[in-house]
């Protein structure tokens, strides 16, 4: 169960670096007040070791000042001149006027004594606003860049792919938080949200005739495709690959602040032209010459990037290979497992953004490439088979389910339960799967089924009797047995027209029918029938003998004397299909495999 995880899991928030400026006893109480509440790197400096330098070198994400003299604010005034990242919070024993509070960004003023939940919260608060500013910035940056790049029609699909997949995501995660699965902050929903924006981004460079391609993917064009997690953390790294920053050592993205970022690096050079300090242009220079050796990272945060670079990770197998984990596991400087674990939050919510991902690719018209989209309730079944093949944490997909059907589902649309009843939507999923085995490439069929047979299913869901449960597995028995027959006779059919085979099914050899089967589906892996008719093409080429023999020439020369022949494609047509002597089909693709047909196939295209 996920409901007793700790809130730390999600680190990045609670490894920001806090500095408290406060007498001994003070400091004391107020660094064991945040320890208890998840904080973990304290600073304590007393009084007397008040200074610019101190506050300034530590670049810590957060201060606790309290003021003691008159003299604190003019330390504080010289600290922002270098610094206006910094969070900080005042401790006084009178009010803190609002033009000094302005002047310096000060979060909050609390007024001495105060309450230890008051400086919790104020802290909290401090973090967030402080956060959501910097990588908000960043990745609104982000998003703008990634509009620009795709032109809203080069990669339009995978942008609105990942403004659709964020908002279910969102509202799925506000769910988990309804359910008591999950407590998030309002900056941890944020940065979830945020990585959902700029999961794919790594698709933009991917070909587009590879990302969108109808039908199979070879080999290589899959490992591009599959590379684009990384390819998304190289861009949010600054267009440098990951494996540079794994020999760097780990990258400074604790809480957002770097001592590359650029817009506290020009407040600086600014401040020192005002002072007549001409280092500022030494400075300038210097900075973008370490660039050549290493680029600028924007305000970053190691959870954003976590989620992105597993947003495909299955719960019990990595999308990635070891030594790609390692390297990443190196320049966030985490050491994480191959597997998912429930007892984290930030797996849960990675493997709740793969859920949602999942989820828009089935339902998206133009993303599926591999069939006709599938109905939302029948997605939902597939979702808790993938689940029981290892991809989903198995309590995340039954909160979608119940999320999906109670608010994204009408009821009409509903094919397994008339009601619309979440739970008991989850109950005859959970039935239909203990029974019904879906093999790989009957996705579609069973949809159809679904669809056509749901006052079937939809009477199950009242009655619960076994035996009629059994019975709509016979008729789904029936039905693909009908349905793939009728699409081999399709084949067969459209191999016959091209003089392609001569006998009937029925009479192939053990051999034959292995060679068939591979063809039948590679023909059936292409949804279009202009795709199916080049395909076909390919095959009478495939098996045209390329030397012309006496006999074949007379044959041509008879050919061109028919009066059919009226124009020179009908010439080409009829020689191809009845003038050149051809191999067996049989014979010439008897030693393939379907990655080398794929890769011939697409050479041909």
């Amino acid at each position: 169960m996920m409901h007793n995880m700790n809130y730390s899991e999600l680190d990045s928030f609670y490894e920001s670096h806090f500095c408290v400026f406060s007498s001994f006893g003070s400091a004391v109480q107020i660094e064991l007040l945040l320890r208890n509440s998840g904080f973990m790197r304290i600073d304590c400096v007393s009084p007397g070791e008040k200074s610019v330098e101190t506050l300034v070198e530590g670049r810590y994400d957060i201060i606790i000042f309290e003021i003691t003299k008159e003299d604190d604010y003019d330390l504080l005034s010289q600290f922002r001149r270098f610094n206006t990242d910094a969070a900080l919070i005042i401790l006084s024993d009178s009010p803190v006027g609002t033009m000094v509070q302005l002047t310096l960004k000060i979060e909050t003023v609390l007024l001495q004594p105060f309450k230890a939940d008051d400086l919790i919260k104020a802290t909290k608060k401090a973090l967030g606003s402080k956060n959501n500013f910097e990588i908000g910035m960043q990745f609104f940056d982000a998003l703008f860049g990634m509009q620009m790049c795709t032109h809203r029609d080069l990669h339009q699909r995978t942008f609105e792919h990942a403004i659709r997949t964020t908002q279910i995501y969102g509202k799925f995660l506000l769910s988990l938080m309804e359910t008591d699965v999950i407590k998030l902050t309002s900056w941890t929903l944020k940065n979830c949200l945020m990585a959902s924006l700029v999961h794919d981004i790594g698709k933009l460079l991917v070909m587009q005739g590879i990302l969108y391609k109808e039908g199979r993917l070879t080999e290589l064009e899959y490992q591009q495709i599959k590379r684009h997690p990384w390819h998304s953390v190289t861009a949010l790294l600054g267009g440098q690959d990951i494996e540079f920053f794994a020999g760097e050592g780990p990258i400074e993205t604790v809480s957002g602040y770097n001592d590359k970022n650029l817009s506290e690096m020009t407040k600086q050079w600014i401040f020192k032209v005002i002072d007549s300090d001409k280092t500022a242009y030494n400075d300038l220079e210097s900075f973008f010459e370490s660039l050549y050796r290493k680029p600028f990272i924007h305000s970053l945060n190691k959870d954003l990037l976590y989620i992105v670079f597993r947003h495909h990770d299955a719960v019990n197998k990595s999308y990635h290979n070891i030594e790609d984990l390692q390297l990443f596991s190196k320049i966030i400087d985490r050491p994480f497992s191959e597997k998912l674990n429930d007892k984290s939050y930030l797996d849960v919510v990675t493997n709740a953004l793969s859920l949602c991902d999942f989820y828009d690719a089935l339902l998206d018209k133009k993303r599926d490439y591999r069939k006709r989209p599938f109905n939302r309730s029948f997605i939902l079944y597939f979702l808790y088979l993938e689940t029981r093949n290892g991809r989903f944490f198995p309590l995340l997909t039954e909160e979608f389910i119940k999320y999906i059907t109670r608010h994204e589902i009408p009821a009409e649309e509903n094919v397994f339960c008339e009601s619309n009843d979440p739970h008991l939507t989850l109950q005859v999923i959970k039935k239909i799967d203990s029974l019904f085995r879906i093999a790989p490439g009957q996705e579609y069929e069973f949809n159809q089924f679904a669809i056509e047979k749901s006052s079937l299913f939809r009477k199950y869901a009242e009655n619960q009797q076994e035996d009629f449960l059994i019975s709509i597995n016979e008729e789904w028995v029936k039905y693909y047995t009908i349905k793939h027959a009728e699409l081999v006779d399709e084949f067969y059919g459209a191999l016959k027209h091209a003089n392609l085979v001569s006998r009937d099914i029925k009479d192939f050899t053990v051999d034959e029918v292995k060679v068939f089967d591979m063809l039948f589906n590679f023909y059936q892996s292409y949804p279009s029938s202009i795709k199916q008719k080049k395909l076909i093409d390919y095959f009478v080429d495939s098996v045209t003998k390329r030397t012309v023999s006496e006999t074949t020439k007379q044959r041509l020369i008879d050919l061109l004397k028919s009066s059919d022949i009226k124009t020179i494609p009908d010439m080409k047509k009829t020689f191809v299909k009845f003038g050149y002597e051809r191999d067996d089909l049989f014979e010439v693709f008897r030693s393939y495999n379907e990655e080398l047909l794929l890769t011939e196939f697409n050479q041909e295209l």
